[in-house]
């Protein structure tokens, strides 16, 4: 099994136990040593690395199961190191696909050159894999490590608020938005003016004194005047929706002002009033522009939610907080926070890039 370390046997102990050190060690020279296999494979489609990979994946099937196994008894973990035995049986499937796909390597090198496709590996998401890849490694840490699991158990209750707060914000944001964004271009002097002056009031200071100004200063005055009252939660939350709100306004006005006047003219000779034109016809064509930016305005919420620990909120962030200054773990405390937030800002990512593709299909002849 020591040839399998390669150059980090000397790690290792082999004593007849499987420390977490020569465990990891082990399957991370094994994740290396496919990585470089597969992409030599496709890179070079010869029938000897592809030959090679699948020799290295059946030679390494067996000691990848005696360590997990190994590690499993010593450990005396549950099932979450299980997955860890599919690596060799995952290389040899993919031999058996590339086979497939590929049944006569190297002979259609005339029929790439003609083809303007660009190669695999020049599209790969190459940035994916290191941030699986981190992912993976932080994920572990939480596992194996006491102390990491400990601050996993009490930072993660947060996540609730955390995720409530930014579904409430950016709803309300999202109406300001709407409303201030068409104001800039009413014809209507007075809120013109008056959105014109939210917008500047709101980008022109800094996001941290302006929490504090809004959640202790102008909402407890209104709320006073209107003789009702806020929970301290909702006080933040609607403080980070009016802050976002004044982005959104800029983000709508942008995207109304990019359709063509040419719509406009086109709806109002159909017999449409100003509004019904704005509704049916400028509304609908701006969505396309404006969703992307609303996309990362709503990952800027999720993150600026960690602001509102400075207000008292038990988010996340402040639970983290919470869990470093009484028990001085701070590493392990905001390493949890940032695999949370790291999860989350990517997941939301990938749905709004999927959601982006789908709305411009047509512009690229799909259907």
């Amino acid at each position: 099994m020591k040839w399998l370390l390669g150059p980090f046997r000397k790690y290792a102990d082999f004593n007849g136990r499987a420390s977490r050190k020569e465990f990891w060690l082990f399957y991370l020279w094994q994740l290396a040593i496919y990585f470089v296999l597969g992409l030599l494979t496709q890179l070079l489609e010869s029938w000897f690395f592809t030959g090679l990979y699948l020799l290295y994946s059946l030679a390494s099937l067996l000691p990848s199961h005696a360590v997990t196994v190994r590690r499993l008894h010593d450990s005396n973990k549950s099932g979450a190191w299980l997955f860890i035995l599919l690596l060799p049986i995952v290389g040899i499937i993919t031999v058996l696909v590339f086979l497939v796909s590929n049944p006569t390597p190297g002979t259609n090198d005339y029929d790439q050159r003609l083809s303007d496709r660009r190669p695999w590996w020049d599209t790969f998401p190459w940035w994916g894999v290191v941030v699986l890849a981190v992912l993976t490694w932080m994920a572990s840490q939480i596992i194996t490590n006491d102390n990491y699991e400990l601050a996993w158990t009490r930072i993660w209750p947060g996540l609730r608020i955390t995720v409530v707060a930014t579904l409430e914000a950016f709803g309300i944001a999202l109406v300001l938005g709407l409303l201030f964004g068409m104001g800039q271009l009413s014809r209507n002097v007075v809120l013109r003016n008056v959105a014109r002056t939210y917008v500047e009031f709101v980008r022109g200071v800094p996001i941290l004194p302006l929490i504090f100004t809004v959640a202790l200063v102008l909402v407890p005055e209104i709320t006073k005047a209107l003789n009702f009252r806020l929970s301290f939660q909702m006080r933040a939350t609607v403080t980070l929706a009016l802050i976002y709100g004044a982005y959104m306004a800029e983000i709508f006005r942008g995207g109304i002002q990019s359709i063509p006047p040419g719509q406009v003219e086109a709806g109002r000779s159909l017999g449409l009033n100003r509004r019904q034109t704005m509704n049916s016809v400028v509304l609908p064509q701006a969505m396309r522009s404006i969703i992307p930016p609303l996309g990362n305005d709503f990952i800027a919420v999720l993150k600026d939610t960690s602001l509102l620990s400075v207000l008292g909120v038990l988010e996340i962030t402040q639970r983290a907080r919470q869990f470093s200054a009484s028990s001085f773990k701070f590493r392990e405390g905001y390493f949890v926070l940032a695999f949370i937030y790291l999860l989350l800002t990517l997941g939301l990512s990938l749905l709004l890039g999927v959601l982006e593709r789908r709305m411009t299909r047509d512009r690229k002849g799909g259907r």
